[in-house]
């Protein structure tokens, strides 16, 4: 507990019981005073893991019934910079909001990347979520967020 500096949890998308599991560890780490906790968006961390710097990456994942969830950054060196919110919206709504992306990453199945497709030249629409990509987010300047009433 003394060696531990914060808690850093991805707020989703995600799998509902495993974000629920991350999220009660870290409230529990939080309410012993032991922790501070920050949470990222897991699409987040797979936008900055395959983006370059300048590029305007979208991140979407199944959100049901048609929709995705998806959120759109500016990535900049080391640096990110939210232009569109997290949301679940239909695929026409994410094509609006951001026209013409440099990236599209996620984890999608087929009927959503048949929705998808010719949005974007570069899409990687099977990029799994990643830890280690989660923990890089901790040195970039706007990509994490101290959730309200619940840091130390």
């Amino acid at each position: 507990r003394d060696r531990l500096r914060g808690s850093l949890v991805a707020d989703g998308p995600g799998s509902f019981t495993g974000l629920r599991v991350a999220a009660s560890v870290a409230k529990a780490l939080v309410a012993t005073g032991a922790t501070d906790l920050r949470t990222a968006p897991s699409l987040l961390a797979r936008a900055v893991r395959m983006a370059h710097p300048g590029q305007v990456v979208v991140g979407v994942s199944d959100a049901l019934r048609g929709e995705a969830y998806g959120g759109a950054w500016l990535v900049l060196d080391r640096q990110v910079e939210s232009l569109v919110p997290l949301a679940a919206r239909s695929p026409a709504v994410l094509r609006q909001l951001v026209p013409h992306p440099d990236l599209v990453v996620g984890d999608v199945p087929p009927s959503l990347r048949e929705a998808l497709a010719g949005w974007c030249p570069v899409q990687q629409l099977d990029v799994p979520a990643d830890a280690g990509a989660l923990l890089a987010l901790l040195s970039w300047p706007g990509a994490l967020q101290h959730p309200p009433g619940r840091h130390a």
